[in-house]
């Protein structure tokens, strides 16, 4: 059975590194296409790349860890501890995304590209809520 789970885990681990190797690549070329043309849908699906990539290396951590053998603090082993990192990585993931979207949205609205004088107070009521 420790020959089979064995192998389950360094798939797993294989799929993972595919999968950060994939998501730095996919980062490079958005925040590339980012810069040229400014646009701000595109670095922030850039941003979203680069979250991804650090959820991979969370992910990386968390097979590692668990593969360790049980010893007397740990009887059972420590297979679940990569729920922990997986959890750490679905947070850090979403406070990624958030912050990038709060400080996009502080920027365009700090610009003076506002049309609308009486619109602009809205617009940062909005911001402040969704804090």
């Amino acid at each position: 059975m420790g020959e089979l789970s064995r192998a389950g885990s360094d798939a797993s681990t294989t799929t993972v590194l595919i999968a950060f190797a994939s998501n730095v690549l996919v980062a490079i070329a958005k925040t590339i296409a980012a810069v040229v043309t400014g646009s701000a849908s595109i670095l922030a699906e850039a941003a979203h790349s680069w979250a991804d990539t650090g959820n991979e290396v969370f992910l990386l951590v968390a097979n590692r860890r668990a593969r360790r053998p049980p010893d007397r603090m740990h009887p059972l082993g420590h297979g679940r501890e990569a729920y922990v990192w997986a959890l750490l990585a679905a947070v850090g993931l979403f406070v990624a995304g958030a912050a990038v979207s709060v400080t996009r949205g502080v920027q365009e609205l700090s610009a003076s590209s506002v049309r609308c004088s009486s619109c602009a107070s809205t617009h940062w009521m909005n911001v402040a809520m969704s804090i």
